[in-house]
């Protein structure tokens, strides 16, 4: 870890902690609500929010932002942001849904192998988008910085034109700034 983040940066720890948090909450988004309600003493009648989406609509649109906001730094042009910012908003959407997760140890308890079936396949869903989005911050931080967002994949069609003459411009971009920042110091 010669040339890592953390050497430049002591808020990357931190950052990486309260995403760490913040993803923990996403697994069981319903829970979080249902235990932050009743900490706070907030009946159903009385309280301003009264669904467990908000939660993941808002874990959601916070990531969304992030990314379109680092892929801009990266150099990136604003659609290209936009669409892996669009992509990642989805992936996240799926990563923080509510999914009974507790219900998987009661599998053999669901009558119609359907239904089993289904929740199998939305549960894997959700935690493989979750580990992924995961894994793309702890690049982000630790170990690639902007490259991660430069090398994401597009699903976007679009993207793939100007993908191809502005990836490696912009990959050496950052390059060059990381070799200026490494003579700096």
């Amino acid at each position: 870890m010669g040339n890592s983040i953390i050497e430049k940066d002591f808020w990357v720890l931190p950052a990486l902690l309260l995403w760490t948090v913040f993803f923990a909450l996403g697994i069981m988004p319903e829970w979080v609500y249902y235990i932050l309600r009743d900490w706070g003493n907030v009946v159903t009648q009385r309280a301003f929010v009264n669904s467990y989406y908000m939660i993941t609509l808002g874990l959601s649109g916070y990531l969304f932002f992030f990314v379109q906001f680092r892929c801009r730094e990266a150099g990136l042009t604003f659609m290209d942001a936009l669409g892996r910012s669009v992509q990642i908003g989805v992936l996240s959407l799926l990563a923080f849904i509510p999914v009974p997760l507790e219900e998987l140890f009661f599998l053999s308890q669901i009558p119609i192998p359907g239904y089993r079936h289904m929740l199998i396949a939305v549960s894997c869903a959700k935690m493989l988008a979750w580990f992924y989005l995961l894994t793309i911050l702890f690049r982000y931080y630790l170990w690639n910085g902007h490259e991660v967002f430069l090398r994401l994949i597009s699903i976007f069609p679009s993207s793939y034109i100007a993908l191809k003459s502005t990836n490696e411009e912009n990959l050496d971009a950052v390059q060059q700034a990381h070799n200026v920042e490494q003579e700096e110091r």
